[in-house]
């Protein structure tokens, strides 16, 4: 799957919106606007859950968003 321009998640690594669940969540809300099925996305999602840490799922997040970190 692509990336695609535009798509901006904000997330607070210490509230409920720093859960990677919410933000694999904020992820495909927003490429489902955008038409993505989630045929489409579930290799993206095999790929964040198949992380092993935080901060690599954070990265392969990345290719598909930006993440902005609020405080």
């Amino acid at each position: 799957m692509q990336r695609i321009d535009g798509i901006t998640i904000t997330y607070s690594p210490t509230g409920e919106s720093g859960n990677i669940f919410w933000i694999i969540h904020a992820l495909l809300h927003e490429y489902r606007q955008r038409g993505v099925s989630l045929e489409e996305f579930k290799p993206v999602f095999d790929r964040i859950t198949a992380c092993h840490s935080y901060e690599d799922a954070l990265n392969v997040i990345r290719e598909y968003a930006d993440l902005i970190e609020e405080e």
